[in-house]
């Protein structure tokens, strides 16, 4: 059986300390996929950096976390855009709703619409 762990963020700066340790952990607990979703375009560097230490495991998905979505939600989904067109990814991550910390109010219908 493949066991895959489906939503990670081990670039955020959150594993600094211990990533390693904590990838080596799960490939010992037969823990063979991590799909990982962005946040935004300031961890893309580090989501690179983590597919190049652990080719093998790690599958990268490209998308803006909904509590990062800011007044610069344009350059931001340009910057979502330029990833696909410049490579290949798993999924498209993180996206959605966030209905608990996030307020769209800036975000009108045909703003969306727009972009």
């Amino acid at each position: 059986m493949i066991l895959t762990d489906t939503h990670t963020h081990l670039y955020s700066e959150s594993f600094n300390e211990d990533r390693n340790a904590m990838v080596q952990r799960a490939l010992d607990n037969n823990i063979t996929r991590f799909f990982i979703p962005a946040i935004d375009s300031t961890y893309t560097k580090a989501m690179y950096s983590l597919e190049k230490d652990f080719p093998s495991h790690v599958h990268l998905m490209m998308g803006l976390h909904p509590t990062h979505v800011k007044e610069n939600f344009k350059e931001e989904l340009a910057h979502v855009t330029q990833q696909f067109d410049e490579r290949d990814f798993i999924a498209v991550g993180e996206i959605g709703i966030d209905l608990y910390s996030v307020s769209y109010t800036h975000l009108t219908l045909p703003t969306i619409c727009s972009v």
